[in-house]
């Protein structure tokens, strides 16, 4: 059997598939069940050629989580981080974005000239969907700005983002680094590389590996590419000294070229495990 190549996002111990905060997690009983069964585990790909390997993207206490609980249990996990979240503590615009949703008071919003009813399923989504066509290629700031607006417009005053989706600081990676979790590059801060020039991708990926170089004393390898589906500008490809990450939910890693891999999508396998449970909340999340 070929290798396979997992990719998470983190875990959290009160999931409730109803929550958006929750969409992107998965319960921690289910990944402690998972781990516990898998019948070999996973393995550093620096060090082997053959075996499956896990990875988790960005810097959430969810995700830390994750790759702490994968080291107890005898498998090896890259992390990929973003420095920025861990520098300035600013949690992830799409964090924030889903504690907005959860804790939504208005019943309809009028969003870019369209107006939705947020209590039908699918125009939430249809709401979710428009809002993210602006976010994903704005700025930290910029992103930030708009969610204060969507804020105002959901009547979600007070809204707090969920404990396992806030960004973890430095002492959290130290304490990574000393449970033998692989430390690499998830990007500066997250923003697509389709809202970025070529310059500014080669900037975002200096600037990540000097910050990582620093914080953990080694080179980093390995770049998990935001949002898994853009293709570097070959000039930021060249200062990739290992493989770039990109998901796909159904084809091998290999097919993604030459110095890429795909990663496929962990989450609603371990999500379904307890799904059906009747003290876990049902699946029900927007995209």
């Amino acid at each position: 059997m070929s290798r396979q190549i997992f990719i998470l996002h983190g875990s959290a111990d009160n999931w409730d598939g109803a929550r958006q905060a929750m969409r992107h997690y998965v319960p921690e009983q289910s990944l402690r069940r998972y781990l516990a069964e898998r019948p070999e585990p996973f393995v550093d790909s620096d060090e082997r050629d053959y075996g499956d390997i896990l990875t988790v993207d960005d810097s959430t206490r969810g995700g830390a989580r994750t790759c702490l609980i994968a080291r107890e249990l005898g498998h090896a996990v890259t992390l990929f981080l973003n420095p920025f979240q861990i520098i300035s503590g600013r949690d992830y615009w799409f964090s924030r974005f889903d504690a907005l949703i959860d804790a939504r008071q208005a019943t309809t919003a009028r969003f870019d000239g369209v107006t939705y009813n947020l209590q039908s399923r699918q125009e939430l989504r249809d709401f979710r969907l428009a809002a993210r066509k602006y976010l994903v290629v704005s700025t930290e700031d910029a992103a930030h700005r708009l969610l204060d607006d969507i804020q105002v417009l959901l009547k979600a005053e007070g809204a707090q983002v969920s404990g396992h989706a806030r960004s973890i600081g430095p002492n959290d990676v130290a304490e990574l680094q000393k449970a033998g979790v692989r430390l690499s590059s998830h990007g500066w801060d997250h923003q697509c590389l389709s809202g970025l020039s070529p310059d500014q991708q080669l900037t975002q990926l200096l600037d990540r590996a000097d910050w990582l170089r620093a914080a953990t004393g080694h080179e980093p390898r390995d770049y998990a590419v935001p949002f898994g589906q853009q293709r570097l500008d070959p000039r930021a490809r060249a200062a990739v000294p290992g493989m770039v990450y990109l998901v796909d939910p159904t084809l091998p890693p290999e097919v993604a070229g030459e110095g890429y891999l795909y990663r496929r999508n962990l989450t609603p396998t371990l999500q379904g495990m307890l799904a059906s449970s009747p003290h876990i909340g049902s699946v029900d999340v927007v995209a």
